[in-house]
């Protein structure tokens, strides 16, 4: 199911998106393929978020521009209401 948002898009709603990857491999068997490129666009919002490996990702706009994007440093994971993690 490429569509997300099918519901959206089915009733003119500009809230859907297209997603496609690219696997070198076997993707038919468990750890045989690696994603070495994946996009996903937001046509009815002029946004693509594309990304490959070794070149990091970024925000294509409808103008064409591109906008680098970046992942903020993993933080360790926090409890809400004082519950504690068990191990």
């Amino acid at each position: 199911d490429p569509i997300d948002g099918t519901v959206n898009y089915l009733y003119g709603h500009p809230f859907f998106a297209v997603s496609v990857a690219v696997c070198i491999g076997d993707t038919t068997r468990e750890g045989a393929w690696l994603p070495v490129a994946g996009a996903v666009s937001a046509p009815l919002l002029g946004e693509t978020y594309a990304a490959a490996h070794g070149q990091g990702a970024h925000l294509v706009t409808a103008d064409g521009r591109r906008e680098p994007l970046a992942v903020p440093p993993r933080q360790p994971p926090r409890c809400r209401h004082g519950l504690r993690r068990s191990r």
